[in-house]
């Protein structure tokens, strides 16, 4: 909704209004507000007031926007402990935001003043919690990392990690998952793979003996050939930043359509700054298309497209493709200095020489997403190691700087 500022005065004084509810109590008017600007709506929904330092009757100072006095939009309240509060106000409500207390720091979303939905945890010993909340409380998929830094990810129950569930952190193998539009996720907050004791992923839900494993990355489909764009691109890579997965992009690559400029270009376009913290892929599986045009062709292309990408965004791609394919067409000197990303729907990891990811199922089984099948991929590391993955293969774009 577009909004301007119409007039900026200051007032000090008393604002009586009607009565409205704040958390679970209400109030009935304000002492020693400052009105610093009163923003006009372009719709019939009221005027929209910018007030500091609005002191209410029981000692809490709001500093922020009003409509229709009630907090509304962008704000700042403390209490008369000192605690803070800061975010988003809907009809008196703090929907998302901080929380700073003289214990701990949270930041997420938030129901009557207290965590509510996804968010994170931060305490002054130097521990923190990310995950769900239910009114205050640790309730749903979380991870909590201790002051010395031991982890404990599974599923929570009034504040409580149900020890069946729980696995001591990521430190032996990294998992994560791909997504396009075809296989859509909403629960975000609630992402947990279920993993037999020994670190098998299940490909469906498991009646007993497993434990829950976080979901750490996310490979997202950008493009497809030189024009198909995926339409959840864009939202599930906020929504994968907002639930601190670490994010990479991928083009899918067709050999007889267009060319590999025009592909490269498709996705540079649309990827733009959303590029994500892993390097970019290139998936070629199209392996008919690959057996008509011949192998060298085939390489040709491939490569064409990964010189491009890497020269405008300043990171070497990785290569996404079966086991079957990689030996067939890409075990050649050209491709020694690329990562591989492999496809090999087997318990053991593919025997194709070096290899970044595998990629162990396409029909994953998801704590509370039982429905939607996914890909599922182990990176050939551990935490350790794939941090260092990541480190190394930041993306620069070069046009941007």
């Amino acid at each position: 909704m577009d909004r301007k500022v119409v007039l900026t005065y200051t007032v000090t004084g008393i604002v009586s209004f009607m009565a409205g509810w704040m958390a679970n109590w209400s109030w009935k008017h304000f002492v020693n507000v400052d009105v610093i600007g009163v923003v006009e709506s372009e719709t019939d929904e009221g005027d929209v007031v910018q007030v500091a330092n609005l002191e209410m009757e029981n000692g809490f100072i709001y500093s922020g926007e009003l409509k229709d006095n009630r907090r509304y939009g962008y704000g700042r309240m403390v209490t008369p402990k000192g605690t803070v509060y800061e975010g988003e106000w809907i009809n008196n409500r703090m929907i998302s935001g901080t929380m700073i207390t003289e214990k701990s720091e949270y930041e997420g979303q938030f129901q009557v003043l207290s965590p509510n939905g996804y968010g994170s945890m931060r305490y002054k010993d130097g521990s923190y919690y990310r995950g769900n909340w239910s009114k205050g409380v640790k309730t749903g998929i979380g991870l909590f990392v201790d002051s010395l830094g031991r982890q404990s990810f599974g599923l929570w129950t009034r504040g409580v990690i149900e020890r069946s569930t729980m696995t001591d952190g990521t430190g032996k193998q990294v998992y994560g998952i791909d997504l396009s539009h075809h296989n859509e996720i909403k629960g975000w907050g609630e992402l947990a793979l279920y993993v037999s004791p020994e670190g098998l992923v299940y490909r469906d839900k498991p009646g007993e003996n497993y434990v829950f494993q976080p979901v750490s990355f996310v490979y997202v489909k950008a493009t497809e050939g030189a024009t198909h764009r995926d339409r959840d691109y864009l939202t599930n890579m906020a929504d994968a930043k907002k639930h601190h997965k670490i994010r990479g992009s991928y083009h899918f690559m067709h050999l007889t359509s267009s060319s590999s400029k025009e592909q490269a270009e498709n996705f540079l376009d649309y990827v733009g700054t959303e590029i994500g913290e892993l390097p970019p892929a290139l998936d070629i599986e199209v392996r008919n298309q690959a057996e008509k045009i011949g192998a060298t062709a085939t390489r040709q292309k491939v490569l064409e497209w990964l010189e491009l990408v890497e020269d405008r965004l300043g990171v070497r791609p990785i290569i996404y493709t079966s086991a079957r394919m990689k030996r067939d067409f890409f075990e050649t000197h050209e491709f020694e200095r690329y990562d591989f990303w492999v496809a090999h729907y087997k318990d053991d990891m593919p025997d194709v020489g070096s290899f970044a990811l595998w990629q162990c199922t396409d029909n994953g089984c998801l704590y509370g997403h039982s429905s939607v099948p996914v890909d599922v991929n182990v990176f050939n590391g551990g935490m350790q190691e794939f941090s260092s993955f990541m480190q190394n293969n930041q993306c620069v774009d070069k046009l941007n700087q």
